[in-house]
């Protein structure tokens, strides 16, 4: 049984941790984070994110993928247990997810159904002019880096922490004001 679900590839770009390097060199790491309708973004899925070169490839290419995955890069590591299936036509992108291998990332009542398939269905331009948009922020972000005081418990995860602990680092390093990034997961790009 397929439900079909109309969603805009809308995302939040995320903060999941800190290397520290020594006391004058702490580099974040981001991520983008899915949200369409149909998803559950609470806590215990923060470190679910989009690969954004498997998205990119979505552009032109229909096909099997790990879109979304596990910020470490091991889908299975965020109770993914399958690939979604990519396909589109003029008009429409089309994922389709087996609702039992995403059952954990989903919001009820979807989670709760034993059985069948969600079909994402996006607009074909506004699809591609999402992954522009996120990419130009992405660039951004890697040429600039990010404001300390730009980073608030909106734009951090606490899968590592960092939610929780990002009040007492900056206490801890005043001197930093500015934070390069290091990598976008689920790649050290």
């Amino acid at each position: 049984m397929f439900i079909e679900q109309h969603t805009k590839l809308n995302y939040r770009i995320l903060f999941s941790s800190i290397t520290f390097w020594d006391n004058d060199n702490l580099t974040l790491h981001v991520q983008v984070a899915p949200n369409f309708i149909g998803y559950n973004p609470s806590i215990e899925n923060e470190c679910v994110v989009l690969d954004v070169l498997e998205l990119i490839d979505t552009l032109s290419t229909d096909g099997k993928g790990y879109l979304l995955t596990c910020e470490c890069g091991y889908a299975e590591d965020s109770d993914i247990l399958s690939p979604l299936t990519k396909n589109s036509d003029d008009k429409y992108i089309y994922w389709d997810l087996d609702i039992k291998s995403y059952r954990t990332i989903l919001s009820h009542p979807l989670s709760k159904r034993e059985s069948g398939t969600l079909r994402l269905i996006f607009d074909k331009n506004e699809y591609r002019d999402s992954i522009i948009e996120m990419m130009s922020e992405l660039q951004k972000i890697i040429r600039e880096g990010i404001a300390a005081s730009s980073l608030s418990k909106k734009n951090l995860t606490n899968t590592y922490g960092l939610r929780d602990n990002f009040h007492n680092i900056i206490k801890n390093y005043p001197h930093i004001t500015h934070l390069p990034v290091e990598n976008i997961n689920p790649y050290d790009l």
